[in-house]
């Protein structure tokens, strides 16, 4: 093991230095917070979210508890262009787009390259 200087997150939780290892993902946070209290003081999402695998959406329930699908990672039926995207990018629902904000930044960019030619 090489002895050295350790990039961690560092965070304080009720006036102590604490450490993250792991990063600072919400479990660690809260894992970090729930620790710092003695046994009996802990707030209620410590008992109820802290083993779960995603412990924002615990939190969040009402009563708190953990579900089955915690953590889990939901894949999306539109990530392989499958579903209802447009590809037609010249319709925009119907609607015609103005570009009259390009035009001026074009015209002022070209304007501007061809003054910074003529004064240098």
């Amino acid at each position: 093991v090489e002895m050295g200087i350790t990039k961690s997150p560092t965070i304080f939780v009720n006036h102590d230095r604490t450490v993250l290892w792991g990063g600072m993902t919400p479990r660690n946070v809260l894992m970090t917070l729930c620790e710092t209290f003695t046994y009996g003081e802990k707030p209620h999402v410590c008992y109820a979210c802290m083993n779960c695998g995603d412990p924002v959406a615990c939190a969040q329930r009402s009563p708190m508890k953990c579900m089955e699908g915690d953590g889990q990672e939901k894949e999306d039926p539109n990530a392989h262009g499958q579903g209802q995207h447009d590809n037609d990018n010249t319709n925009h629902g119907g609607k015609r787009r103005s570009h009259w904000g390009r035009w001026l930044f074009g015209i002022l960019l070209i304007g501007g390259a061809a003054g910074a030619f003529m004064y240098y």
